[in-house]
């Protein structure tokens, strides 16, 4: 009896041995898994060198449109509408006597058009806009109306300035130093500036980008 005795805790001592065996491996393997995650988390966050856009749709910034003809500006912008007409779009004409070439983006719903300066004596409604097959306006980097603040950070990196404008918060990137940047002395331009609007619940609403002149 004693000897059965013996043997049943000896087999009790072995399944707990084992038991222990197998929690301690399976612990190993969820802090394995938590060390990953952890590891994807912060490659997803990291910081991004602002990489600036010069493209949006077909159109580059600086070079000339050969499928436009002889178009009509005001104020030295030409004024563009998407296909189904929710989207805008003004081109800042280069300086000289190039025609149909463009310094500088801004896109923008109908809305907005009275939040930049320069237009605010322009009557909208007077306006020709030139029509485009274009449903909606996107840099190279997919930077369009709509986007979540969060999604521009995480695209153009974090060093920015941040204020608010009239209920609005605006974050601006700037390229300014001549002597380092390549894309500055390529154009021969003192200054490259992007600036992306965002409503109260952070959807942006307005973005323009480009160079810009003293």
């Amino acid at each position: 009896m004693v000897l059965i005795t013996e043997l049943v805790m000896g087999n009790r001592l072995i399944i707990l041995f084992l038991f222990f065996i197998v929690s301690c491996e399976n612990n190993s393997l969820r802090n394995k898994e938590t060390e990953d995650l952890v590891i994807n988390d912060t490659s997803i966050i990291r910081v991004v060198e602002y990489i600036p856009d010069i493209c949006l749709n077909e159109f580059t910034l600086m070079e000339k449109i050969e499928s436009f003809g002889d178009e009509k500006l005001i104020n030295d912008y030409l004024f563009c509408k998407s296909k189904n007409e929710n989207e805008f779009l003004a081109m800042a004409a280069n300086y000289g006597d190039i025609k149909n070439e463009y310094r500088l983006f801004r896109v923008f719903r109908k809305e907005q058009f009275k939040t930049y300066s320069e237009f605010r004596n322009i009557n909208i409604e007077t306006i020709y806009f030139k029509q485009l097959d274009d449903k909606n306006f996107i840099s190279e980097s997919y930077i369009k109306l709509g986007l979540d603040k969060s999604d521009l950070i995480a695209k153009k990196g974090s060093d920015y300035l941040m204020e608010e404008i009239d209920g609005y918060m605006r974050i601006t990137y700037k390229i300014i130093d001549y002597e380092k940047s390549d894309l500055l002395q390529k154009y021969s331009m003192p200054e490259y500036r992007s600036e992306y609007l965002f409503d109260k619940n952070n959807k942006l609403i307005q973005f323009n980008f480009g160079f810009i002149m003293p």
